[in-house]
């Protein structure tokens, strides 16, 4: 019986209507197929050709069919013409014929090496037509003894000679008995075919010596410790180890090539006991028996099957094909069972390792992958093909982990034991010294209370920088965070150096409308009070801050590489790295632009719907997010390293073109020194931010000097008769169509303003925020700005600093001289610089005496 058979796709609903029309379309022209011939040309520099896309193929269902049946037009009108270049013809116990022509249009013969199937197909047998009807047979497949073949190689090769100008017609003729049959039909140079000899003989080398070496190692164990979980792991690594050696034709070559009936059933009977072993592994390490008595039962039913499927797998004929799908069934189906189990061991509070879990499901997604692919419900490819073996590669690796872990635990149970065993043994010595004993009770218990004493001292100790911690972390809440500060300020720095924990100096930034509708206050969007940018709560930072650090500290060579270049300013951005967003800590970002850049490792090639949900969220909250593979930034860093500033130019434009408005609305900043330092300056640094932010939220104001003369009021309804306090430093930031203004007002803390290389400064009002006799109103100074203007406040930490080789304080003067010498570097280069210089001025042999805070804006 001959069939036509159809390949499989998805037919779309709009043009379900017209299938009719196209069948009929279909067999007006299904006697028109026709093998294109492949031209074999002159100066050919290919590695191979490919055929897939140039056969016409033929299902002989029954196996009725001979050679001189196809070679009279058969094939021509009952075939099909091939599409992909590797086609997928599913599990089949069909007989196939190919058929494709050749030409050598060149003048000197050519010798090539033919590829066809898989190495496990059956039956492979070749006729070469020549012009004159002179016709060869070559026989090949693992039917036949492999001394038997004409090239002695693992997969199915066939040796092809064109002489010039002459053009071979091929047919071929394919069988097998319940297996999938492929056709990636490649007609390879010689050199090329050797080179990629090499390549697969390395990797091979590398997945089967890690089995090896898995089964060696654990054989070991097992003798050592004569435990059933040891030996059902080493009995389905080998079991592993045989089926993927036999299905890459391996083992065929080397340890039976003279048995073609186990080369033919070596595939299905080593996967069956994989399956096998692999369930009596998965219960004796997770003790179902005694854990989850159901789930056992349910386990032996799995083994059952598999090993009456074992038992099949010596068969012959149909029970023999049926096989194959079964067994992949049963090995998809008991992979599922296993993780069930993990997660249901899990609920009942059982402890199995996180190692154990991720092997399987590892394997459950390379398992998938390799039998949806012998289904042909994937794109045939080198994941469908190679999925097992993928996957079970890092199942093995993941689950000698495991049982590593496994062989700790045994041995920590054995000194556990040992040592309760000598501690009884102590224990009946010491009732033999009754008056020892007694003298012993004694010193432990003074020792006892000298250490409880000891450790009330630490308890209280740790509850005090607890509880300045938590104080910092309060305070850190409260100060702009980075984002913030290069949204509004991009071309800035804030040098921020406290001399304790907590800080009584603090900076403050914040955004308001330049005339704040009626009903809504500044930094307002639609009456929701939500910040006009985006980080992260202070709780879920506190919680990721370890982590982003850890992350900092320790990168990927791919992390490194990238970091170098970035914080090079290869850029001119400024980007920050293992940053946290929300819930998130990505790899870096350009909080300017709002661009994330994200390196992925090969670990991302298993979590694409965790990437895809995290890039989701961020792209709501208006970041854009590009993504490179590792081997990109490694192999490539110059085209990395370009691809991200292009990015990052094109954003820019969109964020804020140069002479632009800064979106109708003033930015302040200032730097402000509370009285004291430590925590009581951190109280008083709590009431001067929420102070200004009062004065801009619920008053609306927006004049630097009345926000202050605001302020002093809050501050001493604050404190009442105290006279704590702060001195400050408040500029308002104005851009409005093309031009800057700077409004400023001071409590004792100065402006100062570089243009053209000299330094102005701007006096404060001699007069603090905070209680005080001879109380003013503010005076407020508006200043015209130019571009690359340079503006600078800070509290007075810096200057009254001692160091030098004669401990002396640094001094106005020469902090005015050092920020006129740095007028050339940028903004992030005039920190460090500032940074390093404070840090040289102390050396080792002088303490900072005072909270240090500088903010510099260039315009």
């Amino acid at each position: 019986m001959v069939r036509i058979f159809v390949c499989k796709s998805v037919i779309p609903n709009k043009v379900k209507n017209l299938f009719p029309f196209l069948l009929l379309f279909l067999t007006t022209i299904v006697n028109a197929a026709e093998p294109q011939t492949l031209i074999i040309k002159e100066n050919d520099a290919v590695d191979y050709y490919s055929l897939g896309q140039k056969s016409i193929l033929l299902e002989d269902e029954n196996h009725e069919l001979s050679f001189e049946d196809v070679n009279k037009g058969l094939i021509e009108e009952k075939g099909i013409q091939l599409t992909e270049e590797i086609s997928n013809l599913d599990l089949t116990t069909s007989a196939y014929w190919v058929k494709f022509s050749i030409k050598n249009e060149s003048s000197e013969t050519k010798r090539f090496h033919l590829e066809v199937a898989r190495p496990v197909t059956n039956k492979a047998d070749l006729y070469i037509v020549r012009k004159n009807d002179e016709m060869k047979i070559i026989k090949h497949g693992d039917g036949l003894p492999f001394d038997n073949r004409e090239i002695r190689h693992r997969k199915i090769i066939f040796p092809i000679v064109l002489k010039p100008n002459e053009e071979n017609t091929c047919y071929l003729n394919l069988a097998s008995d319940g297996e999938v049959i492929t056709l990636p039909i490649k007609l390879w140079n010689t050199d090329a075919l050797e080179e990629r000899d090499y390549a697969e003989q390395f990797t091979f080398g590398i997945y089967f010596g890690i089995l090896l070496f898995v089964i060696i190692i654990y054989f070991f164990f097992f003798i050592a410790l004569r435990d059933k979980s040891f030996k059902y792991y080493v009995l389905y690594v080998a079991s592993l180890l045989l089926m993927q050696f036999s299905i890459d034709g391996l083992a065929f070559q080397y340890f039976w090539p003279f048995s073609p009936w186990i080369g033919n059933h070596a595939v299905l009977i080593f996967s069956c006991l994989t399956i096998l072993f692999v369930l009596k592994y998965a219960q004796a390490f997770m003790k179902i028996k005694d854990n989850l008595p159901v789930y056992n039962k349910i386990f032996n039913v799995f083994i059952l099957l598999s090993a009456i499927c074992v038992a099949l797998s010596f068969t012959s004929g149909t029970l023999y094909s049926f096989v194959f799908p079964a067994a992949n069934v049963l090995g998809f189906l008991s992979t599922i069972f296993i993780l069930a189990t993990i997660f249901a061991c899990s609920r009942k509070q059982i402890h199995i390792s996180g190692f154990f879990t991720a092997a399987f499901v590892a394997l459950i997604i390379g398992a998938i992958l390799f039998i949806l692919g012998n289904f042909n419900l994937v794109e045939n490819n080198i994941f469908s093909e190679h999925g097992l073996k993928f996957g079970s590669a890092f199942e093995v690796i993941f689950l000698s982990l495991t049982m590593a872990n496994k062989y700790r635990e045994i041995q920590q149970e054995k000194e556990d034991a040992q040592a309760e065993s000598i501690y009884r043994l102590e224990e009946i010595n010491k009732m033999k010294e009754d008056q020892n004993i007694e003298l012993e009770r004694q010193v432990k218990e003074r020792t006892a209370e000298v250490v409880h004493q000891k450790e009330e001292l630490e308890e209280k100790n740790k509850e005090i920088m607890d509880s300045i911690n938590y104080a910092k972390g309060i305070q850190d809440a409260i100060l702009p965070p980075d984002e913030f500060i290069e949204e509004y300020l991009p071309d800035s720095f804030v040098l921020f150096k406290p001399k304790d924990v907590v800080s009584g100096d603090f900076y403050w930034i914040e955004k308001a409308p330049l005339n704040p509708p009626i009903g809504e206050k500044p930094n307002d969007k639609n009456g929701t009070n939500e910040p006009e940018y985006f980080s992260s709560d202070p709780a879920m930072y506190e919680k990721l801050k370890e982590r982003a650090e850890s992350f900092r500290n320790q990168p990927t060579e791919a992390e490194r590489i990238a970091w170098e270049l970035l914080k090079g300013n290869q850029t001119e951005f400024h980007v920050r790295r293992q940053h946290i967003i929300g819930q998130f800590i990505v790899d870096f970002v350009n909080i300017k632009t709002k661009t994330v850049i994200e390196i992925d490792g090969d670990i991302h090639d298993y979590q694409k719907e965790e990437d895809e949900q995290r890039t989701k969220w961020l792209k709501e909250k208006g970041f854009e997010v590009i993504r490179f593979k590792n081997e990109e930034v490694i192999g490539n860093p110059d085209g990395f390293i370009q691809k991200v500033k292009e990015n990052l130019e094109k954003k820019n434009k969109k964020v804020l073109p140069n002479g632009e408005d800064i979106g109708g609305a003033v930015v302040f900043f200032a730097v402000a020194d509370c009285t004291g330092h430590g925590v009581p300056g951190a109280f008083v640094s709590m009431v001067g931010a929420n102070g200004l932010h009062r004065c801009l939220k619920e008053h609306r104001l927006t004049e630097p000097a009345k926000i202050l003369d605001k302020l002093t009021e809050l501050v001493e309804e604050t404190f009442r008769q105290r006279k704590d306090g702060m001195d400050i430093a408040l500029c308002a930031l104005e851009m409005k169509n093309g031009k800057g203004k700077l409004d400023y007002a001071g409590a004792n803390n100065s402006l100062y303003f570089i243009r053209n290389g000299e330094l102005h400064e701007t006096k404060p009002d001699k007069q603090p925020i905070g209680a005080y006799d001879h109380r003013q109103s503010f005076t407020n100074h508006t200043t015209e700005l130019q571009k690359d203007d340079t503006i600078y406040v800070f509290s007075d930490g810096y200057p009254d600093q001692f160091g030098g080789p004669k401990g002396k304080k640094f001094k106005y003067r020469k902090l005015r001289e050092l920020l006129l010498s740095i007028q050339d570097k940028t903004m992030n280069e005039q920190k460090e610089i500032l940074d390093h210089t404070i840090e040289d001025w102390m050396g080792d042999e002088h303490e900072q005496i005072d909270d240090i805070c500088i903010i510099g804006v260039r315009i």
